[in-house]
């Protein structure tokens, strides 16, 4: 979901050229505030910013031996390969983001 900041307040809308925007996930956290381009794509660099967000959000859970486990650190592992890959994707920064789970 986007929100575009209009007069200081937060208005959910597909931004337009140089809107200022924030992006939420699924469960409504902020995963990135930047401007919206020309083109109205996602900027290389603002995709980069939230690659390397996810990557530090989930360091701490890939380092730890003994959680999470089984399949679940299996998800994990896949997620953060997935994330690492992600610029190296034919239609980045537009493409599909990856999605833990």
């Amino acid at each position: 979901m986007f929100e575009v900041l209009v007069n200081d307040e937060w208005v959910e809308q597909k931004p337009a050229h140089m809107d200022r925007f924030r992006e939420k996930d699924s469960e409504g956290r902020v995963v990135l505030i930047s401007f919206w381009n020309d083109a109205g794509v996602r900027l290389e660099s603002t995709e980069r910013q939230w690659r390397d967000s996810e990557l530090l959000r989930t360091d701490a859970l890939a380092i730890l031996p003994d959680y999470p486990r089984g399949r679940e650190k299996q998800v994990l592992l896949t997620y953060r390969q997935q994330l690492a890959d992600y610029p190296q994707q034919a239609d980045f920064p537009n493409g599909a983001r990856p999605i833990l789970g």
